[in-house]
C-alpha cells in the first residue's frame, strides 16, 4: 500500500517504535526483509515464534513484553476486528481497525481507512 512508507517515515521522525504483530511463521522475516519500507520495523512478534496466535491474551502479553512499553502506550493497527482490535483492547492496548474499503462499521471512531490516519491518533 502506498501509505506505508510515508507513515513509517513520519513515525520514525517522531521516534515512535514500530513493531509488527502477526499470526504467521518465520518466513515473514524473509518477506519483510525484501521491502525497504519495512526496514523501519524494530521488532516483530510472530505467532509461530511466541507460541500463541492472536487473539490469545498470551500473544498480546508477549507483544507487551517484547516491546518493553506500557500497554496503554501501544497503538495496535489491524484489519481484523476480533483478533487485532478487541483482543488488543482487552490486553490494555489502544487499537484501530483499518478498513481500506468502507463497510457498515466504517463510521466507528476506532475505524480508519488509510494508514495516514494513524498519525491523527497519536498523542
Amino acid at each position: 500500500f502506498p501509505d506505508v512508507a510515508p507513515v513509517f517515515s513520519a513515525l520514525a521522525e517522531r521516534e515512535i517504535k514500530i513493531l509488527l504483530a502477526s499470526n504467521f511463521d518465520d518466513r515473514l522475516r524473509t518477506i519483510i526483509a525484501g521491502f525497504p519500507e519495512f526496514q523501519r520495523i524494530e521488532q516483530a512478534v510472530i505467532s509461530s515464534e511466541v507460541g500463541w496466535r492472536k487473539p490469545a491474551p498470551e500473544f498480546y502479553e508477549s507483544l507487551i513484553h517484547i516491546s518493553r512499553l506500557p500497554p496503554d502506550t501501544i497503538l495496535m493497527v489491524g484489519d481484523d476486528e476480533q483478533n487485532d482490535v478487541l483482543a488488543a483492547c482487552q490486553a490494555g492496548l489502544r487499537a484501530l481497525l483499518i478498513q481500506r474499503r468502507p463497510t457498515a462499521i466504517s463510521s466507528q471512531p476506532h475505524v480508519i481507512h488509510s494508514l495516514m490516519q494513524v498519525l491523527d491518533h497519536l498523542g
